[in-house]
């Protein structure tokens, strides 16, 4: 049994919480696919449980570029100066948080640890620089009349809500847009977009529809290089999956009533878990996941060795359940637990090592004491 540690929501350092189910008030578009995918990773989103394992640098400044640009679509930025100032501010806002998350403050610049960070920027200031001399998105279409960003929406029975990130009047319709700071298109699926962000955009065209009445024209997903992804739909197929969301969410909760446990609403997968910030206590998520490429490079198991290496890292020997591993490498700051009187630790997020069942810690590696 992996979970151990304080109760509820609340987190400290290298401690894992006990997993309590909330009745979810509303599904947003944005978490709807992970929530099909997982309801337990969808549940505990919407209860905003807190992740138990870092997010990347690289999804921060995705946070700072949609507000920046949800500032600059309202013209709440009018110059270089102001565009500058806004990112420091967001910037220095978003790494405060960080530097008081314990998984988190050691990503710290932003800068320093966010992948193209310098790229990212200057794309999203292109970007702003074509909204403040009142130039369409992108400057190819000629024909918005009008832009609005970050409008919200809810159902009248409350039950679906969410953010549209940008809405384009036109001269042929409205146009929902949704930005995308990470790769939008599958390869394996000849490069169309994500089947994740096509459900996204067509529950928020259904959305919009059953509160403004009026159906978009175009549904687009909007990359920071400004290239285009047009989303096909078609009115029964929006309205079919906002049905289907509302009886998710009616099914979840009457479950979540009956004291389901946890283990009853997880579907483990490596598609599902790889990214899943709450697989730490998944009994599920153990009992099911193998020690191949497609899972994520997790393990849990009883120390046997622990030492200091010259360069001040540490390194232990685990015994797992199927064999002995070594992982170098580890921050004694970012894994205190690890000075303590500890046998049995769990280890996330781990990179392969030059020898088979040897791993290293990297910046998204987080560890916890099992008791």
């Amino acid at each position: 049994m992996p979970y151990v540690g304080v109760r509820g929501n609340k987190m400290t350092l290298n401690f894992l919480p006990i997993i309590k189910l909330e009745p979810i008030k509303t599904i947003s578009p944005s978490k709807y696919f992970s929530l099909k995918s997982c309801k337990l990773k969808g549940i505990l989103s919407e209860n905003k449980f807190r992740s138990l394992i870092p997010s990347s640098p690289s999804a921060k400044v995705g946070l700072i570029a949609h507000k920046i640009l949800e500032m600059a679509i309202k013209g709440q930025i009018q110059n270089e100066h102001a565009m500058e100032l806004s990112w420091q501010s967001i910037c220095e806002n978003i790494e405060g948080k960080m530097k008081n998350n314990p998984l988190e403050k050691h990503m710290v610049p932003l800068e320093l640890f966010a992948y193209n960070f310098e790229v990212k920027k200057n794309m999203v200031f292109a970007i702003v620089r074509k909204l403040m001399k009142k130039e369409p998105i992108p400057f190819a279409v000629e024909r918005v009349q009008k832009q609005e960003a970050e409008k919200w929406y809810k159902t009248s029975d409350g039950k679906i809500a969410g953010i549209v990130d940008l809405i384009r009047y036109t001269d042929l319709g409205l146009e929902l847009v949704d930005y995308k700071t990470g790769s939008v298109t599958d390869p394996a699926e000849n490069n169309v977009p994500k089947l994740e962000y096509q459900q996204q955009l067509k529950l928020y065209a259904a959305l919009y529809y059953s509160v403004e009445k009026v159906w978009p024209t175009r549904l687009v997903l909007l990359e920071l290089d400004q290239k285009e992804h047009v989303v096909e739909f078609n009115k029964n197929e929006c309205l079919e999956l906002l049905d289907s969301a509302k009886r998710d969410l009616e099914e979840i909760n009457k479950n979540i009533a009956s004291r389901f446990n946890p283990e009853d609403f997880s579907s483990p997968s490596p598609e599902s878990c790889k990214y899943c910030g709450y697989r730490p206590i998944c009994n599920a998520y153990w009992k099911k996941k193998q020690d191949n490429d497609k899972w994520p490079i997790d393990v849990i198991g009883e120390i046997k060795e622990k030492r200091t290496l010259g360069n001040s890292l540490l390194k232990i020997v685990l015994e797992t359940d199927q064999k002995t591993i070594a992982i170098r490498s580890l921050s004694p700051q970012r894994n205190s637990f690890l000075q303590e009187n500890v046998k049995r630790v769990m280890f996330c997020n781990l990179s392969n090592d030059s020898k088979e069942a040897f791993y290293f810690e990297n910046l998204l590696t987080v560890g916890y004491p099992l008791s």
